[in-house]
């Protein structure tokens, strides 16, 4: 328990059928959006908790801010009467998270009714759903579906595929019974208006990478005001991930963006500290303040967010790594390399493997307490640890933008499309503006390009982006990116032997076959076959999607027609689809299936499938039922042997 006043925190599962919904029953307010996270969230929550430790005792995850419209009293909420207690509390922060824990809840019996619970107020297709989870789940649901709530609907069937991952459902539960979160409720007579006006005019509440930002501002001497300001304002600039970095460097006549950057502002910035002290010399500081106050109200000139090309065809950035935090993360690692830290042993220092966006803080302490940095311990020099990671984080910031893709729409272009640019300008002094072109020739900026992206759809949680560090890695030691071709390569090559090849069944891995294979397998062979005549009409038009389900193209337990069993695990019988066609297929043959535009724009593997099917005489010929005779069988050697030459360059023993 807490002693603050109005702060409650909450075990939110205890085990058996108790949790926090039943405690206390919750109410989210009509001024509230509906519920919508997607799949990135819903998957992140439960990777949070999956990857719960045993040596921790609690696991925080979050705050959830509530109203007692029945208090009588500003009273601590922890005195509270019983009868108090099963009154709704009005959810104003946190509703999201909430609504996510409850479908969790559902899945795994702990919650099987919601009995009012949980409430949408006065949204019927939002409490209709809930009410009726168990019958949607187990499709024993007799409703109109089109009346229920579809948002609620597809949370819960992303959490139902995501735990084909999670084997021990009881050890998750276990790993339920440490996590809390805090619970705030408002003091009595709050101004609701009021409240939001202020949680909307910050935009965000205080996160770990500002509290960050003040730690290591507070290393540097204090009297020192210049440096205070290079810090914060590189920090800034490098914070915003949708936009590139030079473009946040503002000053009269772009004086500090040419100097750090270039008259074409990109030049790789390789600078000293008292070089950055000098570029910001003759520069009004118009930011004195450091507190967190200061921080959080740190407001990022937006108005180069739409840059433009140089045929004023307005273009917008998003990130891959969309939370700053992450790339902290990354840039930490990176500093742990670049600068060969060592442990006390003299061994090299390591930092645990996962990125975990709620230790960004403990994973900075690591360090500063335990790394030695040129024979001394970080923490007895800790402003020249601040100096030096700024530096160097605006360094990988630079070659992020650079050298790593992003997702590009623009007015032409709607939908969305992989890119990778690099910045140039045109124009003289105050006409100068931004355009960009690709980063590398043809060639190389094609193969790269795909190569990143085959990537970046199959390691979809930014906790298990390790492809960004080992890109980092080498990019810092060649800033010119010649090496980061065969960078990617070798690491995508080396996962794919760890997590496939190496095992002892990996040719009927089923469901359970890593993403990187067929994604992999598409880029080769996209690369080296998209020009044969054989595959022009069917390679012609492809591009790496999300296609982040493994699918049977025999179905596993098919309606129609026979089972057979273990074969459905076939490598030659799997593919990757997106969720939506994947439920759409479900039980299908796959004469039925090649049916669905999919099977013509999907990924490479399933158009080589579907064009053996049509190909195909049904008389003469099995798709599976004959074995190792079948096509699919045929179908999954040879795709294996393509994938495993590639990686070995050395014939398959079979």
């Amino acid at each position: 328990m807490s002693n603050n006043k109005g702060v409650k925190k909450i075990q939110i599962f205890e085990g058996g059928n108790t949790s926090i919904f039943s405690k206390q029953s919750f109410v989210i307010p009509l001024y509230q959006r509906a519920y919508a996270w997607k799949e990135k969230e819903i998957e992140q929550l439960i990777d949070d908790i999956d990857d719960i430790e045993d040596t921790v005792d609690h696991y925080y995850i979050g705050t959830l801010i509530v109203h007692n419209r029945n208090k009588d009293s500003d009273n601590d909420i922890n005195n509270q009467s019983s009868e108090e207690n099963t009154k709704p509390l009005e959810v104003i922060d946190g509703q999201q998270r909430l609504t996510t824990l409850f479908l969790l809840f559902n899945y795994l019996n702990i919650c099987e009714k919601n009995d009012g619970h949980l409430t949408f107020e006065c949204r019927d297709r939002s409490n209709d759903t809930l009410n009726n989870l168990l019958q949607i789940n187990n499709n024993t649901y007799q409703g109109d579906l089109d009346k229920l709530e579809k948002s609620i609907i597809d949370g819960s069937k992303i959490i139902k595929s995501k735990f084909r991952e999670i084997e021990d459902q009881d050890e998750f539960k276990k790993k339920l019974e440490k996590v809390v979160l805090y619970q705030i409720e408002v003091p009595k007579n709050t101004d609701l208006n009021r409240y939001f006006e202020i949680m909307n005019s910050r935009g965000e509440q205080l996160e770990q990478h500002d509290i960050l930002k003040a730690k290591l501002i507070d290393f540097l001497d204090k009297n020192d005001e210049k440096s205070r300001t290079v810090f914060s304002t590189i920090w800034d600039a490098c914070r915003d991930m949708d936009d590139y970095v030079q473009m946040h460097f503002h000053s009269v006549g772009n004086k500090i963006r040419n100097t750090i950057f270039g008259q074409n502002w990109d030049y790789y910035p390789n600078k000293t500290w008292e070089n950055f002290l000098t570029c910001f010399s003759n520069e009004k500081d118009d930011n004195k303040e450091f507190s967190f106050e200061s921080i959080i109200k740190t407001d990022i000139n937006k108005s180069y967010f739409n840059v433009k090309f140089e045929n004023n065809d307005q273009v917008r950035f998003t990130s891959i790594i969309n939370n700053f935090t992450y790339f902290l993360l990354h840039t930490l690692k990176v500093f742990v390399r670049f600068h060969k830290l060592k442990n006390e042993n003299d061994e090299d220092f390591v930092l645990e493997e996962l990125l975990d966006d709620k230790k960004l803080i403990s994973s900075f302490d690591k360090v500063i307490n335990e790394a030695f940095y040129e024979k001394k311990k970080v923490s007895e020099n800790k402003s020249q640890f601040s100096q030096d990671f700024i530096i160097l984080l605006l360094k990988t910031r630079f070659l992020y933008d650079r050298f790593i893709i992003k997702s590009e729409k623009s007015e032409t272009n709607k939908d969305g499309e992989w890119s990778l640019n690099r910045i140039d300008t045109s124009g003289q002094q105050s006409k100068k503006r931004s355009y960009y072109r690709d980063t590398f020739y043809k060639a190389e900026q094609e193969n790269c390009l795909m190569l990143e992206a085959c990537l970046r759809i199959s390691y979809t949680s930014p906790k298990i982006m390790h492809w960004i560090t080992y890109a980092l890695y080498d990019l810092i030691d060649n800033p010119d990116g010649k090496n980061l071709y065969n960078t990617l390569e070798q690491y995508t090559k080396g996962e794919i032997k760890k997590n496939f090849f190496d095992k002892k069944d990996y040719d009927t891995m089923g469901l359970d076959t890593p993403h990187i294979v067929f994604n992999y397998l598409d880029f080769i062979l996209w690369k080296n076959e998209r020009k044969n005549s054989q595959y022009q009409n069917l390679f012609n038009d492809f591009e790496f999607n999300f296609r982040n389900s493994v699918e049977h193209f025999y179905p596993q337990h098919p309606t129609e027609v026979e089972s057979v069993g273990e074969k459905a695990n076939y490598f030659g019988n799997l593919a990757l689809l997106s969720r939506e066609i994947n439920s759409k297929f479900s039980n299908l043959t796959p004469r039925q299936k090649i049916e669905y535009g999919e099977t013509k724009t999907g990924s490479l593997k399933l158009r080589l499938m579907s064009d053996i099917i049509r190909n195909m005489d049904e008389k003469t010929q099995s798709w599976i039922q004959g074995g190792e005779s079948s096509e699919c069988f045929k179908h999954g050697e040879k795709m294996l042997d393509i994938l495993y030459e590639n990686i070995y360059s050395d014939k398959r023993n079979k």
